[in-house]
């Protein structure tokens, strides 16, 4: 067993709005216990945070019962804010009063799932750039354009961080868990919970379509909902807009007028962003991944380091160094 040499536990106070997503609640909670058993030791502690004591309903139905209050609450530790479907119809004035006195505490601040929105509302979020779930991202966008919206799963500060929730609570904590614990520690939390590896940050979100190319015309949205249907066989540009009854430069002038590129841009952003997910969580060799897409390698590699800044055997480098 890996041992300790941090006197006292990092302690990670939880505040769930009601509605929260229970999934991203358990996938942060269990990496932490996870790391706690394999160092045979209390590393970290978990607590529910409430100013009212009154229980908190997961959108699952599932109770819990907050066991800690607000004040109580002491630095150093993390606050993490977590809510789920339908927090930007909610209420969130205790949440967002709890986020400023955690802040005023000195705690490091984490924004999970739809818990990124009282943050964006307490204002901690001006000028930052914001992981979030891409079902929030036109809310953000239009209610707060002075966050800048990342397509990734996580975004980490050293104060503040911001995850899109869902299963990506897990890997962003497993990023604490390497930081404070090392990379050996976030092995076998992987290990322990036979988890098939951790993915970076910057690995891209699943339903990202809409988050890069957010439009509200109607052709716009079905020709993006058609490539991501075809990322892998390409089809045509002519052939997307025959499908949606368009000539292919009128599809070619919504595009520019939405997103400044053309429908191929676009196209091509949303089939190297898949492949990137298969370079960066996936054990298939490079060059199996680039003919899958119908590129050669050093077309795939080009490609790919012109859209990422890097290559895509450093891409993969970089995110195993924990697997």
């Amino acid at each position: 067993m890996i041992r300790s040499t941090e006197p006292d536990p990092h302690r990670f106070y939880f505040c769930l709005a009601q509605g929260f997503s229970l999934f991203s609640y358990s996938c942060t909670v269990d990496i932490l216990r996870a790391a706690s058993l394999i160092q045979s030791d209390v590393v970290f502690e978990s607590r529910v945070v409430s100013n009212t004591r009154d229980i908190i309903v997961a959108g699952n139905g599932t109770q819990i019962l907050p066991d800690i209050q607000v004040d109580d609450m002491r630095a150093p530790g993390s606050f993490v804010v977590i809510a789920g479907t339908g927090a930007t119809r909610q209420d969130l004035a205790a949440e967002k009063s709890a986020v400023r006195k955690a802040w005023a505490f000195g705690l490091e601040i984490w924004g999970v799932s739809s818990g990124v929105i009282p943050l964006a509302q307490s204002g901690l979020l001006q000028g930052r750039v914001v992981a979030a779930h891409w079902d929030d991202a036109p809310f953000l966008r239009t209610h707060f354009p002075g966050i800048q919206i990342s397509d990734n799963i996580y975004e980490t500060g050293p104060k503040l961080s911001t995850c899109a929730g869902g299963a990506a609570a897990a890997d962003l904590a497993l990023s604490r868990v390497s930081q404070l614990l090392g990379p050996e520690a976030a092995r076998g939390v992987l290990t322990l919970l036979n988890i098939e590896g951790h993915r970076e940050g910057r690995t891209g979100q699943r339903g990202s379509a809409a988050q890069l190319f957010p439009s509200e015309n109607a052709h716009v949205v079905a020709a993006v909902q058609l490539m991501t249907r075809s990322l892998r066989q390409r089809v045509t540009i002519a052939d997307i807009a025959a499908t949606l009854r368009l000539s292919q430069k009128h599809l070619e002038r919504l595009f520019r007028l939405e997103f400044g590129v053309t429908p191929k841009t676009a196209y091509e952003r949303l089939r190297l962003e898949q492949a990137r997910r298969e370079v960066l969580v996936g054990r298939k060799p490079i060059s199996q991944i680039a003919q899958a897409y119908d590129y050669t390698s050093s077309t795939f590699a080009s490609k790919y380091r012109t859209q990422f800044g890097l290559s895509p055997f450093r891409d993969r480098q970089l995110s195993s160094m924990i697997r």
